[in-house]
Parts: C-alpha cells; sequence; structure tokens
C-alpha cells in the first residue's frame, strides 16, 4: 500500500496534466477538511454560530435568496420591472441591498436563489467547503504562475486553506472570502509585473469592490506595501519616470477595477460615511497587551484565536519553511527553490507584516482608525503559505549537518514555548512543538529516508496538525464541548428562527392591519423577524441607519447598547406604541413582563416544550397618522429620556416647523427619594464597605472588587406606574487584580503572594471592556449593558432609562448587580414612576388621526396615500425610518421630506385632501449602477488596445523576421 502511494506520488509530481493536479488536490482536500470538521459533524453541528452566524449570516443568506427569487418574478415572469428595495420587515424598515451587502458582494452567495428559505442552512453550510476548496485552488494556480514544484504546491494550499484564520467558518463565513481573492488580487498583480494581461487583477479587485469597503480598503494597503517591496526589485532599471509609470499604470487598474464595482461599492461607501461610530474617540495604546504577544508566539505553531479578531497559526511544515527562508544558503543549490532575489522579498514582507500585527496603530489604520482590528491576517496566512511553497523543497532536502537554520530556529521557538512562556502554555502549543520536532527528525535526523518517504511524512503531519488542533484533541467530539457547543445544529437554522421560535406565534393571529411585534422573556433572535416575514423592532447589522440610533440614544433605550444592533423596545408604553406594535410575545407564567396597555390575550401556544401567550393592545399608531403641534429639536435634547418619550406623544420633533404651533409639553414623571443598602437592609455610608459586600461606595462611584456585587435601592413605587431606573453619564474602569483586595486582606498578603499578584498586574492586558449591571426588582430582571471606549462594540453611550416594569401593587426594593470588579461612576443615578395612564388619551389623540388617512398602499418601495387635513396645518408622519433615498411628491409635485422624531419621516401639509406618494431608491445605487457600466466599457476599451497592440507588434516581428531572413539568401 505504502509502495503504491510513493508509485501514484511520484507519478503526479512529474505529470504535467492539471486534471491530475486538480484530483489529487481534491483528494487532499477533501481528506483534511474532514478532518477538521469532525468533531462538528459527528456531533450533527454545522458551521452556523448560533450568534452571528444565525442571526447574521445564514439571515442575510436566506434573505438573499429570498430577494433575488422576487426580484426575478417581477422581472421575467410578472416583467413588472419592479425592485424591492425597502423592506418593513428589516427593523423598522430598511433598505434591502445595503443589509445583504455582506452577503450579496460574495458570487457564490448567489447559491441562494436556488434553494427555499426552509433548507438555506444547508446551502450555507456548504459554502464554507466551496469557498475553502476555491480559494486552494486560486493559490495553487498562483504558484505554478510563479514555477514552483506540484507537491509544493499540493503542501502549501493546505497549510493556506487549514490555517487558523479557517477558524473563522465556525463563526464567521463571510470573512472566508478574502481567502479566495488575496492569491488572485496577487496573481493578477504578478502578470502586470511581467508585462501580461491586466484582465484577472481588474477582475480580482472589482470582486473586493463589490464585496466591502472595509475589505477593498484592507486590501488596496496591502497592495501598496506589496508592490513598493516588488518594484524595488524588478530586473529592470530604476528611475523616477519608470516609478511612475507603474504608478499610474497599477492605479489606473485599480480605478478600472473601482468602477466595475461601485454599483455596490458606493452604496455601501454612502451608508458607512453616515454612521456616527466612525468618528468616536478611542483610547489610544502604542502596544497590545503582554497576553497578546504571547498568543502571538504560541499560536503561530497551532490555531489561535489571538485577539484584536487575529485568527491564525499554522501546521509545523510552515514553521520550518520560515525558519529555512532566513538561512544563509536559502535561494540556492536547488533547481526548485526560489532565487535570492524571491528570498529577499520574502523575508521582507514576513518581517513587514508581523511587524504590522504587532502594532495597534497599523490595526486602527486598516480599520479605517475606529479601533485596532486585524482581520487583514488572511494576507499574512497567504505570505506564510507562499513561504512554504517555496522553500518545501528546501525542507526535503536537509539531510545530517544541514538545515542549521532549521534546527537551531526550532530549538529556540521550542524553548520559548516550554520554558519562557511555560505560564502560558497551551496543549495546541506543546502539540504544535511536539509535531515540529518529529517532522524536524524525520526530514533533517540523519534518518535514511528516501524522498518519497519524507514527503508522505509532511503529509502525515498535515493531517495530524488539523485533526487534532482544530478538534481539540478530541475533546470536542460531543454536542456538548468546545465549540461544537456553540454551533446550530445542521439544517436546523430555520427550525430556530422560524418553527420553534415562540415569536412565530404571532403569524397565526388574523390580522391585515399594518402592525409589529415585541417581546419579553423569549429568548430574542435578532433579524429572526426577517426570515419568519414578520414586522419587529429587531436589527443586527453593521450597515445601519445612524439616525435611528440617534434616536435611541437620546431616548436611553437599554435595549439598544450597540449602535448597530437593537433587540426590541424594552417594553416601554410610548416607544411600543409609537412603533407600531400591537402584539407582544412573553411566557404564559410571566405575566409581568407585560407592557400595562397590552391588556388582552390574543392567542396562546407552545415553542420547545414551553407555553407562551400573545398579548394585544388597542393603544398602538398606525403606519401613518398626523401630528398637529411640535416640540423644536433643541428643546427635545435637553430634555433626559424619560421625559423624551412623553414628549413624543404630545407633539413631533423637528428640526424647525414653518406652520405647527408648539406643544405646551408637560410631565407627570415623578423622581422617587431612595436609599443605598446592603443586602441584609443596613444603610450603605459613604467611604464605608463591608469586608463581605464586595465593594465599596463614594457617593458617585461603586468601585467593585469581586464580581456579581450587590447592592440595594431602598424605595417605595406607588401602584400603576412603569418603573424605570435612569442614569447618566455613566462610566467604567477595570481595576488590576492586585486592587481587588479588601484592608484586612491587604494586611495579610504574603510575600509570595505580592509577586504573584504583580505577575498578574503584568499580564492583566485590556481587562474587561464591556460592563454589565443586572438589575431586579420582583419578577423583573434586566441587563444593563454598557460598552466603554476600549470595546469595538462602543457606541458613545453614557445615558439609559432602564424599565422595570408596571405592577398595580406598590414595589420596594431595586437590587443592583455588578458582574465584573472596577469602578461604576455615575453622574446621576434615579428611580422614576411614570404614570401610563396619561398616554392613553394622548395615544387615542393621533391614532384618531388616521381616519384621515386613506388608502395607504405599500409595497417594495412606494408608499401612497391620501391624507385629509383640516382644522390648520398638520404634519403627517410615516412610521419609516428618514433616509436619502426617500423622495416624496404631495399632488404630483416634488417636495422634501423632513425627519421628525429625530429618525423617521414627515410631510407638513396646509389644509385640503392631498395624493402622496414616496418613493425609494437606494442611495448611491444609480450612480455607481453609471459607473459601473463606464468600468466595463473602460475595460473592453483597455483589452481591445492591448490586443491591437499585440497584433501590430506581431506583425512588425514577423517583418523584422522575414527583412533578416531576405538579407541572408542574398
Amino acid at each position: 500500500m505504502i509502495r503504491l502511494f510513493k508509485n501514484k506520488l511520484e507519478a503526479f509530481e512529474t505529470s504535467v496534466s492539471r486534471r491530475s493536479f486538480f484530483v489529487v488536490y481534491t483528494v487532499v482536500f477533501l481528506i483534511l477538511f474532514a478532518a477538521m470538521s469532525f468533531s462538528f459533524l459527528i456531533a450533527g453541528k454545522g458551521f452556523i454560530w448560533n450568534v452571528d452566524g444565525l442571526e447574521q449570516q445564514y439571515v442575510f443568506f436566506a434573505y438573499e435568496g429570498e430577494w433575488l427569487r422576487e426580484l426575478l418574478y417581477n422581472l421575467f415572469i410578472a416583467r413588472t420591472g419592479d425592485i424591492p428595495s425597502w423592506s418593513m420587515e428589516i427593523g423598522y424598515g430598511a433598505d434591502v441591498a445595503l443589509t445583504l451587502l455582506p452577503s450579496l458582494g460574495d458570487p457564490l452567495n448567489l447559491l441562494s436563489v436556488l434553494v427555499p428559505l426552509r433548507y438555506a442552512d444547508l446551502a450555507l453550510n456548504v459554502s464554507v467547503p466551496l469557498h475553502l476548496f476555491l480559494a486552494g485552488l486560486a493559490f495553487s494556480g498562483f504558484c505554478l504562475y510563479r514555477g514552483k514544484d506540484r507537491f509544493s504546491v499540493l503542501v502549501a494550499s493546505m497549510v493556506y486553506v487549514f490555517s487558523g484564520y479557517t477558524l473563522l467558518a465556525f463563526s464567521q463565513i463571510f470573512m472566508l472570502y478574502p481567502l479566495l481573492l488575496g492569491p488572485l488580487v496577487v496573481w493578477g498583480i504578478e502578470k502586470i509585473l511581467s508585462h501580461e494581461s491586466p484582465l484577472l487583477f481588474i477582475v480580482a479587485l472589482a470582486l473586493c469592490f463589490l464585496k466591502s469597503v472595509t475589505m477593498v480598503y484592507a486590501v488596496c494597503i496591502l497592495l501598496v506595501v506589496y508592490c513598493a517591496i516588488r518594484y524595488a526589485f524588478l530586473p529592470e532599471k530604476k528611475s523616477f519616470g519608470g516609478f511612475l509609470k507603474w504608478l499610474f499604470t497599477i492605479t489606473g487598474y485599480v480605478l478600472i477595477a473601482g468602477l466595475i464595482g461601485a454599483i455596490l461599492f458606493i452604496p455601501g461607501v454612502v451608508t458607512l460615511l453616515g454612521e456616527g461610530r466612525i468618528g468616536l474617540d478611542r483610547p489610544e495604546s502604542l502596544l497590545y497587551s503582554i497576553t497578546y504577544y504571547v498568543k502571538l508566539v504560541l499560536g503561530f505553531g497551532s490555531v489561535a484565536d489571538v485577539g484584536a479578531d487575529c485568527s491564525y497559526g499554522f501546521a509545523a511544515i510552515a514553521l520550518l519553511a520560515v525558519f529555512l527562508l532566513f538561512g544563509k544558503n536559502a535561494g540556492k543549490g536547488i533547481a526548485s527553490s526560489p532565487n535570492r532575489t524571491e528570498c529577499k522579498v520574502l523575508r521582507i514582507l514576513f518581517v513587514v507584516m508581523t511587524i504590522f500585527l504587532c502594532l495597534p496603530i497599523v490595526g486602527k489604520v486598516f480599520n479605517g482608525f475606529a479601533y485596532p482590528n486585524n482581520r487583514w491576517v488572511w494576507a499574512y496566512v497567504l505570505c506564510i503559505a507562499y513561504i512554504v511553497a517555496a522553500m518545501l523543497p528546501d525542507c526535503l532536502s536537509m539531510k545530517r549537518g544541514c538545515g542549521k537554520t532549521a534546527v537551531k530556529g526550532s530549538i529556540v521557538y521550542a524553548f520559548v514555548v516550554v520554558f519562557v512562556l511555560f505560564p502560558f502554555k497551551t496543549n495546541e502549543a506543546l502539540f504544535g512543538v511536539a509535531v515540529l520536532f518529529v517532522l524536524l527528525t524525520v526530514l533533517a535526523g540523519g534518518l535514511e529516508l528516501s524522498m518519497a518517504s519524507k514527503k508522505v511524512a509532511v503529509l502525515v503531519s498535515l493531517l495530524v496538525c488539523v485533526g487534532f488542533l482544530f478538534n481539540n484533541f478530541g475533546s470536542q467530539f460531543g454536542a456538548s464541548g468546545g465549540r461544537v457547543a456553540n454551533q446550530v445544529g445542521m439544517g436546523r437554522s430555520y427550525d430556530v428562527l422560524v418553527e420553534n421560535n415562540p415569536t412565530t406565534l404571532v403569524s397565526q393571529v388574523n390580522d391585515s392591519s399594518f402592525w409589529r411585534y415585541d417581546s419579553a422573556g423569549t429568548g430574542q433572535y435578532l433579524n429572526g423577524n426577517i426570515v419568519q416575514g414578520l414586522k419587529s423592532p429587531l436589527f443586527y447589522d453593521s450597515y445601519y441607519n445612524d439616525l435611528v440610533d440617534e434616536y435611541h440614544t437620546g431616548l436611553g433605550l437599554a435595549s439598544s447598547s450597540i449602535n448597530f444592533m437593537y433587540s426590541g423596545l424594552d417594553s416601554r408604553t410610548p416607544l411600543e406604541a409609537l412603533a407600531g406594535v400591537k402584539y407582544f410575545v412573553t411566557p404564559s407564567d410571566s405575566t409581568s413582563l407585560v407592557p400595562p396597555l397590552f391588556n388582552s390575550v390574543a392567542l396562546e401556544g407552545e415553542a420547545e416544550g414551553e407555553s407562551y401567550q400573545v398579548s394585544e393592545t388597542d393603544s398602538n399608531l398606525p403606519l401613518v397618522f398626523m401630528y398637529d403641534e411640535t416640540v423644536p429639536r433643541e428643546k427635545y435634547d435637553a430634555m433626559d429620556p424619560a421625559q423624551k418619550q412623553q414628549a413624543l406623544l404630545q407633539g413631533v420633533v423637528l428640526e424647525d416647523s414653518l406652520s405647527l404651533e408648539e406643544s405646551p409639553v408637560s410631565f407627570n414623571d415623578e423622581r422617587l427619594d431612595f436609599v443605598v443598602e446592603y443586602l441584609d437592609g443596613t444603610t450603605v455610608e459613604v467611604g464605608d464597605a463591608k469586608e463581605d459586600s464586595g465593594f465599596s461606595f463614594d457617593g458617585s462611584s461603586f468601585t467593585v472588587y469581586r464580581g456579581d456585587a450587590r447592592v440595594v435601592l431602598d424605595v417605595l413605587i406607588p401602584a400603576n406606574v412603569d418603573a424605570y431606573v435612569g442614569i447618566s453619564g455613566f462610566t467604567y474602569y477595570d481595576i488590576l487584580p492586585s486592587e481587588r483586595l479588601s484592608e484586612s486582606d491587604r494586611d495579610n498578603v504574603q510575600l509570595f503572594q505580592k509577586q504573584q499578584l504583580a505577575f498578574q498586574d503584568a499580564v492583566y492586558g485590556v481587562g474587561t471592556v464591556d460592563s454589565k449591571i443586572r438589575l431586579r426588582l420582583g419578577e423583573v430582571e434586566k441587563t444593563l449593558w454598557n460598552p466603554t471606549s476600549g470595546s469595538h462594540l462602543f457606541g458613545g453611550k453614557d445615558e439609559w432609562l432602564v424599565n422595570m416594569g408596571y405592577s398595580d401593587a406598590e414595589r420596594q426594593r431595586i437590587e443592583l448587580v455588578f458582574q465584573d470588579p472596577g469602578v461604576y461612576s455615575f453622574d446621576k443615578l434615579e428611580v422614576i414612576a411614570q404614570p401610563v395612564g396619561g398616554f392613553v388619551s394622548q395615544l387615542q389623540k393621533l391614532k384618531m388621526t388616521s381616519d384621515k388617512i386613506n388608502d395607504v398602499r405599500y409595497t417594495g418601495s412606494t408608499l401612497s396615500c391620501e391624507a385629509s387635513v383640516e382644522g390648520g396645518s398638520k404634519l403627517v408622519y410615516f412610521m419609516i425610518p428618514f433616509s436619502q433615498g426617500w423622495s416624496a411628491e404631495v399632488d404630483g409635485v416634488s417636495v422634501d421630506l423632513l425627519k421628525a422624531n429625530v429618525a423617521f419621516m414627515g410631510l407638513e401639509l396646509d389644509e385640503g385632501v392631498h395624493e402622496i406618494k414616496l418613493h425609494y431608491v437606494t442611495p448611491g445605487l444609480k450612480l455607481g449602477a453609471a459607473l459601473s457600466l463606464g468600468g466595463f466599457v473602460l475595460l473592453a476599451a483597455l483589452l481591445l488596445a492591448r490586443r491591437k497592440t499585440h497584433r501590430a507588434n506581431d506583425r512588425k516581428d514577423r517583418g523584422d523576421h522575414a527583412a533578416i531572413d531576405g538579407r541572408m539568401r542574398s
């Protein structure tokens, strides 16, 4: 069997058939892929992570299929030509194309159009091996183009495809796409540098522009670095004019690629530039934490999530290849080895990119100056894999006394991992070192092995590394082990989000009017409403409407801690009504979670063996209604969140009004006195701390020494009110392990403990950056999540209004649980009682105005209605987020839409009957489409010009040869 394998291997290497390479590549890929995913597949799990994978990637992939099928139906069957541009099922309503950009930009996701919604989960899972398979082929093609031998290319392609970056397959499926495009872009650049056709480069880069703004931004930075290094080593004579020629040539090709991809790139840019989180101030740091660098070293020889979104790590052969690259004899002595120039280029690339990984400022630059982020590490993986392709012949040719650099490098690396970094060592890192030394022994230990045997050893080492490292040595071979527990069961995403989702019960309601649903205690899945085909204020996507976030921020909405995510309206009566929420889903035994005006039960049912009920209200507002008074924006901004939600029911918030009267806003909330107490009921004195309480209080901040420290706000909350905890000026910073000792503990600390604490302080790193406080009042429990400026989720928010629920009886004690040690500071901490009785008349007044709104019709991108305005000017309010893509006509005349209530739309109309039509087009789409068309024209012209030039050169060459032949005959 072994001899047969060796014979097959020899035949593979000597063959020039592309088919034979493809067959062998496919077999090896399938074996390693099975080894990588074995524990997941054996547990019945797929690649869809139960957070981002389920709530974003699955939803967007599945919805893309639904959207494309609708589009094709409109174009080819109904022949209406309608493009469904806007969906009311995405949050409050959002642009379909912009929401789907993370999925739309990848042509492989067109697979979704062939798969019904129910089976989209399986298609998305299949896309993982498809992306990896094609990425390896693209890398192989590039390496073969560069003249690398077939076996080296095969091994290097597996190192590339099954690096630690591929860990993202189990959490961020859409981030696998750069592995496919990266080799194609570099291959295209190399063809240009060799004066060949730029077509591959332009197409590959155009696909980057189509994929995402952030991806093409990182690719362009890397292109500058790569081209600068490559130009320095081009064999042609260097001159300033020559440099400018290359600069303008490549820049021109980049511009053509950008034009081709503009149809999605321009709308993406328009949206990103309008997002407030782009310009947030964040702390600067010259270096990452010590832990980051430790993981960077340990993870190179295994697979690791280092931090700062850096997942990487390689099979043992990659370490040997890097060590040999820096040997003094690299690039000489073996025909298939890289020449000295290529070795120099690879050394510089390796050093430069390794430095990039070590500096936060570089990560920040790659992330658009937002925060340090190393998702560009796929390029580092590409660099290492190519080094393997280049240096593998040297690795295989090491003999006793040779390969000293590899031996020395391996010893130093092993010493650092096993001894220097002993406190941080991991089983994966130790395993990687063990495989490294076994492989080194086989390749350079003086064993009398044939070249074929050494190659078999390299392949086996790959299989062992992939199989054991990705599966964590078998600890994940059960459904509850390791990462497996975090994955959705294969093919079960639709069941989780739709069929067994408690909120899907509302689909059984027979109600043809416009309405949304909200829920509490149901385990919400963000974006689940999209695949349910229902409307709900749930949303999670990087391409978000900044005005909606501004609306939530001003109202202190605790369920909107992150700019690009919101999970309902916290049962706050005015906000639920203004969003058109008519149905509210809760567990049947948790009636305390039901908002007060949802006073009837529409239906009951079961999901996952639990009983749920759908409560209904008649106080919800319709899609279109009218205001007759206004609240000036500057006055609204001066209010606190509790006042703002009351003001929204009394007048529409406008920047400026031409004809509406100002509302005499009144407030009926009460700020309640409270006493801060320990759990045992004794009062917390400023400056004092009970030894067993876990915190101290100085009047404006709590210093928490251990997690889950608890404090009580003793307050008398009257009956028949919504109770709120208001927090403004909320800041948090972590404290070091040595600072978490009480006074008595400090006195009793031994010397060795002090040294241990000092060590823990040194390696603690960034610590906790996402502070959380759990609040409990009776049966109601809420969590306030406040990401700090050190968190990548930071949204610049520090004011919150947390709804602790409604009761028809008095309540007293609010418990605060500080989840993590640290200092929690507040400018203001309040308990607010807000009677809901006054809201009823205000809501009914607004709702009655809808009687004057007739014939409301809404399609995918158009809303039309007839408004009868009486008794003076009114503002017609649309429960649709404001966007530059919306345009309006009143009685056939174009008019400007107003930003109403911070984030939504309105029109001021005089008395009379008016025909209103709103139409939506994706901002930047028309311009992008025109630029894309221009890009294709330029590409065609470029290729035609190159073809004519080649023909002219060929005729000239033939003429020159003919002249030479004539002179020779004469």
